[in-house]
């Protein structure tokens, strides 16, 4: 009797081992967000549970100041849809940026997360080497003036498979960008297929492809943005999917 009670205990345990690690495999699904840029998208069909990150504005600076482009193009959406707001920076290498200037960019940053109400933010900001400084003090003053927003980078993929200087900024995650990669950009697809992962911390679990070339499926649970140059179709939306399922 004891014996076959014990037995059934470890079917039963066994069994429970079972469901568990199903749901946890259930629960590791991708996450997909599409990127809708600077143009009319009409992204009502989405899927729930499928992001869209919109580019909300363009902030520029010059030698005259801090310069605001709103969105200009119709963005509609399926009900109650999740988004993600991209504020863009354009400020060139040589164009000298004080403290004035970063705490009126972060002005116009917390406009457009209230104006969105959302709880989280993308920057986008091609920062050369000699920017780096200024893209650190940019963050670290955005997250001491968001403590409750998730403050998120897209990055060139350089930053995640090289020299890792993003680990140290103070964002919840980066998006390499494995698109308009140039002479380069075998090097990189070849790394993540080989490695099926990034150098950089902060990369970890994200990925960003152009909508026609989604050249390998992320790890399950991994977080895969999609640029598409073109107005979001269905169809394309479809394709994206098929590949990444």
């Amino acid at each position: 009797m004891r014996r076959r009670n014990s037995f059934k205990l470890c079917v039963i345990f066994v069994c429970l081992g079972t469901v568990i690690s199903a749901f946890l495999y259930w629960r590791q699904t991708t996450t997909l967000v599409l990127w809708s840029w600077q143009r009319k998208d009409d992204l009502s069909f989405v899927d729930k549970g499928v992001v869209i990150s919109p580019l909300v504005a363009s902030i520029f600076v010059d030698n005259k100041g801090v310069f605001v482009c709103p969105r200009g193009n119709v963005l509609k959406l399926g009900e109650n849809a999740q988004i993600i707001p991209v504020v863009r920076l354009e400020i060139s290498p040589d164009i000298y940026v004080d403290d004035a200037h970063i705490d009126t960019i972060i002005h116009h940053i917390k406009s457009f997360i209230v104006s969105c109400k959302a709880d989280a933010i993308q920057i986008d900001f091609d920062a050369t080497k000699s920017q780096r400084s200024l893209y650190e003090k940019l963050l670290v003053k955005s997250r001491s003036s968001l403590p409750q927003v998730n403050v998120s980078i897209t990055a060139l993929a350089s930053w995640c498979v090289g020299d890792t200087w993003i680990d140290k900024l103070p964002i919840t995650h980066a998006v390499p960008m494995i698109y308009n990669l140039g002479e380069h950009v075998d090097d990189f697809k070849k790394y993540f297929k080989d490695k099926k992962q990034w150098r950089s911390k902060k990369c970890q679990g994200f990925i960003g492809f152009e909508q026609s070339d989604v050249f390998i499926k992320p790890p399950r649970g991994w977080n895969v943005y999609i640029f598409n140059k073109n107005a979001w179709t269905e169809k394309d939306y479809k394709n994206v999917q098929e590949k990444l399922h």
